[in-house]
């Protein structure tokens, strides 16, 4: 009996501490929002709207079995009925969610880069952006491909016309055939205050900048895209003449 009457406050401790992250579990889950989740099991779900010709985005399962989209598009293809007349296949989440500046979000994704893919030294591919609600002129957040290097840009503020942060990284060249996967956190300001962009590559964080305009002024309106869209690309010398890439699962959640 004495030795159980000891067990008794180590018992209550161990309670207490599993009561404690229960709590702390069921707290975070209440500050996660889940806004966007699509694995591509049964397509392209019908409130996402689709930028592409007929046949630029198709639903295909990969080697390994998952269901993806996969993103076409050809230099010498007719555009004409498609946003702006420019190359572009992309899904985009603007009936799901509007990022609201002053919020934090979490955007994990993942890409595949066929074998047969072309770098381009000449003009580059935008395979993800976050695009301002109504307002003309560069996306907010795009990240690009140009030859061998990624890039990420951001712009917003008063000069939206001028990248106020942005980061080349290697190697493009070395994820071909392979799978990689993105986490980007974003916190929009037009101001600068309290801002945050920062994005991970496999895990690995490659970019990251706060403090600096990242959504156009005055814009709670911004809505993510994914897919490819090569703007200028009939006008100016490019040494491709067509693009693919696969896109997988897509997880959106707002943190506060």
């Amino acid at each position: 009996m004495r030795y159980l009457r000891a067990l008794v406050p180590a018992f209550a401790a161990v309670l207490t501490l599993v009561a404690t992250q229960q709590a702390g579990s069921e707290e975070l889950l209440q500050k996660e929002k889940l806004l966007i989740h699509v694995d591509w099991n049964e397509g392209v779900p019908k409130e996402v709207e689709v930028e592409a010709r007929s046949n630029g985005l198709e639903t295909i399962k990969s080697s390994d079995g998952q269901s993806v989209i996969k993103a076409s598009i050809l230099r010498e293809a007719n555009y004409s009925g498609v946003a702006n007349g420019s190359p572009r296949a992309e899904v985009q989440f603007s009936n799901q969610f509007r990022f609201q500046q002053g919020s934090s979000y979490t955007v994990s994704w993942s890409t595949y880069i066929p074998l047969e893919f072309e770098l381009d030294e000449k003009k580059f591919i935008i395979f993800t952006q976050i695009h301002q609600g109504d307002r003309s002129g560069p996306p907010t957040l795009a990240i690009t491909i140009l030859g061998e290097n990624y890039a990420i840009s951001q712009r917003g503020g008063d000069t939206p016309l001028v990248i106020s942060a942005g980061k080349k990284f290697c190697c493009v060249s070395n994820d071909i055939g392979k799978w990689v996967n993105w986490k980007m956190n974003y916190t929009p300001s037009d101001s600068g205050t309290g801002s945050l962009t920062e994005l991970w590559k496999n895990g690995i964080k490659v970019f990251a900048t706060n403090g600096k305009p990242n959504a156009y002024k005055g814009d709670n309106e911004a809505y993510m895209k994914f897919g490819l869209y090569k703007p200028h690309w009939t006008d100016e010398s490019s040494t491709n003449e067509k693009v693919s890439m696969l896109f997988g699962p897509i997880t959106i959640t707002k943190n506060n």
